[in-house]
């Protein structure tokens, strides 16, 4: 309430929800109810502002000891809260969904649970029992991590039917928990009096600064679509209005037939994706996918960045075995968040992000179909069309996904299967089906007709052009880069210099000495952006006059002396790598990562320190670098390829005959084309 200090937030007076109302419906946006009420000491409940967005803050810290705290998001009479068998609802025949919007602040270390709290049958007490839990900015459904000032929604969909009360959890839209999870806590439990709240509860000595919106509780056994409505400063307003969308109709960003190459990346793990001849009409080509076991399975056409609002995602498939092959169609951005565009499930039912069945779309055995998913991403919203008509649409996009770029990737997908929960047997899961005619292009609706003008795959010219896989799995760049935020760093076994997510290699290699490493004072000065003035044999950096030695026409500088005397920095050194020689500097000493990761054979013992010395040490080179490195050679606009000249051929050739390293390295060649 912009007026008053109390945590409300409320509908609209003329809300509607688009669809049949469900029965048990409430939220945190109706007034008088839905309020916030903290029932435990150590907390701070207030109202925030998150940009121009109304929400709720809880705030708990890991000093206040042993103190927990909880937070209650109540729906029904305030005043009869003062008994604990009041306020209760049967769910005891009933599929609830409870779901919120969440953002983790400002700690590493947030932690917090959700839960319900039911009286017991016996009515002697009462008993609770835990949906999630967040420990650490870990989510415990397949060990998700949370990142910070990110956006998430969470849904999680409760069976009070079984007798386990089977949990399924939503993140941004998709399932995460790949199986049904029983609701844990004490088996008292009591699904025909469950309390009409949801607890965000933070245990003993955990810190929190977590933000909490639009909570929806409601009857159904798939997270619906629910629109607040909320206008871009948190108030009242009419809001749904759909803004103009800019693009060129049928402008092509990528399409393949098969016909000529394969363009996809495949990660078969086993399973068969294969580039084949179409049975019975030799002449298509087409990707073939069967499943050989529980592990998931995929391919990925990468490049499909655009700057249209609203881009077609067009495909043709066909189904071998309709009643058993499942799969999914996701999109991923260049921020690595993923949308699930629709997916088949048994018996050639499509359905939408959320779970949706669109029963009347249902696909045939051994027939070719079109489905064509269109994504405004101006409007946040999707459209699916099955053989040219839409059989759904305005779906909600993930929170998250497309917020600052468009797709990149296209990913067919066959999702994990749990041999021990599904007790997997192929006969059992005999997903087979067949690709064919992807194509992605801008407009607003299918079309057949595509313009040749411009095919707009573009790469980023200060972007890696190597897939950021990470290091052994283990790490991305972009891990990388949140670890050393704040730091600088030099390899001094190579000379690269680390800032701000850019790695710029040394002209000249550093020196090792008797006390450390020297650097040329002028070129690491450059590098990293330094005012540097050199009068004779002086140097000045920021204006102070540096200890120099000259040396081969040039005046080096101590690297540790640089950073701690001349940038008045503190400087970590690490010599217990396996390939030492990381410098790095800041305003604190720098904490070195501890994982240890099993090894997959004897040869493959990694650890964090390792991945993060290989992440400072080798240069992943730009588009703008090759090129440059092109441009500057005297091949240029002749041979885009073979960067060596006759001399350089000759030159190889008498040193296999003089060096025996070369001449080893020519023998296991010839002996590795000769098996080709």
């Amino acid at each position: 309430d912009d007026d008053t200090e109390d945590v409300v937030v409320y509908f609209k007076e003329n809300f509607e929800y688009e669809g049949e109302t469900p029965d048990y419906f409430v939220s945190t946006n109706q007034d008088p109810q839905g309020i916030y009420v903290p029932t435990k000491a150590g907390t701070t409940v207030q109202a925030a502002k998150d940009g121009n967005n109304k929400v709720l803050n809880i705030i708990g810290s890991s000093a206040s000891g042993s103190a927990a705290f909880q937070v209650d998001a109540r729906w029904s009479d305030e005043s009869s809260w003062s008994s604990d068998t009041a306020c209760v609802s049967d769910l005891s025949s009933k599929h609830v969904v409870y779901e919120f919007d969440l953002k983790l602040q400002g700690t590493a270390g947030n932690s917090m649970i959700v839960r319900l709290k039911s009286v017991k049958a016996d009515g002697s007490g009462n008993a609770f029992s835990t949906l999630i839990k967040i420990d650490n900015n870990v989510l415990n459904i397949n060990n998700a991590t949370l990142s910070l000032e990110k956006d998430y929604h969470i849904a999680i969909v409760c069976d009070f039917i079984t007798k386990t009360r089977d949990v399924y959890v939503y993140l941004n839209g998709t399932c995460i928990s790949e199986e049904n999870l029983a609701m844990t806590g004490s088996d008292s439990f009591n699904s025909a009096k469950v309390s009409d709240f949801v607890s965000f509860t933070c245990w003993a000595a955990k810190d929190a600064d977590i933000l909490i919106d639009n909570l929806a509780v409601y009857e159904s056994e798939v997270p619906m679509d629910i629109d607040f409505e909320e206008t871009e400063n948190g108030g009242e307003g009419e809001g749904g209005n759909k803004e103009p969308v800019e693009v060129t109709e049928g402008e092509k960003i990528y399409a393949t037939d098969l016909e000529l190459s394969n363009p996809f990346i495949v990660a078969a793990h086993d399973n068969i994706i294969e580039w084949i001849a179409e049975p019975g009409n030799e002449q298509n080509k087409v990707l073939r996918f069967e499943r050989k076991n529980a592990k998931d399975f995929h391919i990925d056409l990468k490049g499909l960045n655009t700057d249209s609002d609203s881009v077609v995602y067009d495909f043709d498939v066909k189904l071998l075995n309709a009643s058993e092959t499942m799969f999914r169609v996701l999109l991923k951005d260049d921020d690595a968040k993923y949308s699930t565009a629709c997916s088949i499930i048994e018996s050639g039912i499509i359905t939408d992000r959320s779970g949706q069945s669109l029963e009347t779309a249902a696909l045939k055995d051994n027939e070719w179909n079109n489905i064509a998913v269109v994504y405004d991403y101006k409007n946040r919203v999707s459209s699916i069309y099955v053989n040219g008509t839409v059989v759904a649409e305005d779906i909600a996009m993930e929170t998250t996904f497309g917020d600052s770029d468009k797709a990149g990737l296209l990913r067919f997908y066959c999702p994990i299967l749990d041999e021990t929960a599904e007790g997997f047997d192929i006969n059992n899961h005999n997903v087979e089906f067949m690709v064919d005619n992807v194509r992605v292009y801008e407009g607003t609706k299918p079309s057949e007709e595509l313009t040749e003008a411009e095919v707009v795959i573009t790469i980023d010219p200060n972007k890696s052009v190597f897939e950021d896989a990470g290091y052994n799995g283990k790490y991305s760049t972009s891990s990388f880069d949140t670890l050393l935020t704040g730091y600088m760093s030099l390899h001094t076994r190579n000379g690269m210099v680390y800032k701000d997510g850019i790695k710029t290699k040394l002209a000249t290699m550093p020196i090792e000495t008797e006390t450390g490493f020297l650097v040329v004072a002028t070129e690491i000065c450059e590098v990293l952006d330094i005012i540097c003035t050199v009068n004779g044999n002086t140097v000045e950096i920021n204006n102070k006059q540096a200890d120099v030695v000259s040396k081969d026409g040039k005046l080096w500088i101590d690297a540790q002396y640089f950073f701690e005397e001349i940038l008045g920095k503190t400087v970590s050194i690490d010599t217990t790598a396996k390939s030492d020689g990381m410098m790095i500097a800041g305003d604190s000493a720098f904490s070195w990562p501890t994982e240890v990761y099993a090894p997959e054979s004897v040869f493959s013992m990694r650890t964090g320190l390792q991945n993060l010395n290989d992440y400072l040490f080798f240069e992943r080179p730009t588009a703008k670098t090759l090129l440059d490195l092109y441009e500057d050679s005297a091949l240029y606009k002749v041979h885009p390829r073979i960067q060596a000249t006759a001399e350089d051929f000759a030159a190889i050739k008498k040193a296999v005959e003089t060096n025996s390293l070369m001449s080893t390295w020519y023998q296991q060649l010839i002996t590795a084309a000769d098996y080709l």
